[in-house]
């Protein structure tokens, strides 16, 4: 069984888990298209882990041979998608949303209507 590994992180505090999300890998050339998608946990001090609450989400389907936009979705907020398709690995790979380097994906740089 070949498994990819993926470290998300999201704000900081103490590791205690306050929800869930969904994580997707989605198709590099078609974001639209989902190749794997799994529930997992959002603990408090960002991380996201799997269902025990202590392993790094893994994804059976993917490939490493390929590049996925990486996705985290939440019930009452909303998504996040990374800008560019990335390449997984093995040992995990870290997505830190907070990081201006980890750029993420919009549709127009249009300014939006928060009113």
């Amino acid at each position: 069984l070949n498994t990819l590994s993926l470290h998300a992180a999201l704000p900081i505090c103490f590791p205690v888990t306050i929800d869930w999300v969904f994580i997707e890998l989605r198709n590099a050339a078609d974001p639209r298209v989902i190749i794997d998608s799994r529930p997992a946990l959002l603990q408090r001090d960002g991380d996201i882990v799997e269902v025990d609450g202590v392993s790094i989400p893994e994804f059976s389907v993917a490939s490493l041979t390929q590049s996925y936009f990486v996705v985290v979705r939440h019930r009452n907020h909303l998504g996040v998608m990374t800008a560019n398709a990335l390449s997984m690995t093995t040992e995990g790979r870290l997505v830190d949303f907070r990081l201006a380097s980890t750029p993420t994906f919009r549709i127009s740089n249009a300014a939006l209507n928060q009113a």
